[in-house]
């Protein structure tokens, strides 16, 4: 787990000096920002855990600096909490209507400051695990769907921006449904989480994404080490999948998989990812084409294509 991070936004360095001594041991991390303006930089590039933000400041009040953090991707869903002279339910309100998570009076009694820090702490703790939940897959611990596409959106700004190429492998069970229906669902099960297992394993050292992307197909965003190609760790993952086998109550069940691979080479603006996503589907429909425990590779731009042996 990361150490615990605050980030205090007050124009009086004596106040920073206090809270130092008073949460120096509630928190791993303190830092300080000294107007609005920094204030609004430092948590969009720290990330804090938590924001104590005076509401009186010059230039820039609490109230729009919370305004601007809370419009910030990273910043939106981090508590806030105001420090205040005003105890008056109206600047309170106002305060919570600007995305604030809690106030607190100054000058502020420690025991209290130190408890309402802690609370806030709790609450971004059960929203980062959910959040976390929500992106990952239950039966394989891998990423899901979503995670993937989040992913890409990423790896796609690094190629465009930092001429960071690399290649998408999208892998699917071949007959999932028909084992499912035939072997029962444990069996299926088995077989994802063994897949899952192995697709991890495969590109533990040059994967950005391994995930499971629908029922019985698996996601990975790669770059190859420099001197191998990126087809031949697609295929030597398919290799390691067809050498797999399910026990079952009737017979030894060996998993077969067929992948489509996509690599990308010199940036092509624009880009999206759903130009990818589209791609990598018809190279995996091609894959299916070509027969069970194939490999179909594709490059793009150059939309050469070619079949891995």
């Amino acid at each position: 787990m990361r150490n615990t991070r605050l980030l205090v936004i007050d124009d009086d360095e004596e106040l920073h000096q206090l809270i130092d001594f008073c949460l120096g041991n509630t928190v791993d991390v303190i830092h300080h920002a000294f107007c609005g303006a920094q204030g609004v930089e430092f948590a969009v590039e720290l990330k804090p855990d938590v924001i104590l933000l005076a509401v009186n400041l010059e230039g820039m009040d609490g109230f729009e600096v919370c305004n601007k953090i809370k419009a910030t991707k990273s910043g939106r869903h981090t508590p806030v909490i105001f420090l205040t002279r005003f105890t008056n339910p109206e600047h309170i309100a106002k305060g919570l209507n600007f995305g604030g998570y809690d106030c607190v009076k100054k000058p502020f009694e420690p025991v209290e400051l130190k408890a309402r820090i802690e609370a806030a702490l709790r609450t971004q703790r059960l929203f980062q695990m959910l959040q976390r939940q929500a992106t990952i897959d239950a039966l394989t611990g891998l990423g899901n769907q979503a995670y993937f596409l989040e992913s890409l959106n990423k790896a796609v700004s690094r190629y465009l921006n930092e001429a960071l190429s690399f290649s998408v492998l999208l892998l699917g069970i071949d007959d999932l449904a028909e084992i499912n229906s035939k072997h029962g669902y444990g069996v299926g099960d088995e077989m994802l989480m063994e897949v899952a297992s192995l697709v991890s394993s495969q590109f533990l050292y040059t994967a950005d994404t391994v995930a499971r992307y629908q029922k019985g197909s698996f996601a990975v965003i790669y770059r190859t080490p420099v001197g191998l190609k990126p087809e031949k760790l697609a295929q030597q993952l398919i290799d390691n999948i067809t050498s797999t086998v399910i026990m079952t109550y009737q017979k030894p069940l060996r998993v077969i998989a067929t992948a489509g691979l996509l690599n990308l080479g010199l940036p092509v603006a624009p880009l999206v990812p759903q130009t990818i996503i589209g791609m990598i589907g018809s190279v995996y429909c091609l894959a299916r084409d070509d027969g069970p425990g194939s490999l179909h590779v594709a490059t793009y731009p150059e939309e050469k294509q070619s079949e891995a042996a």
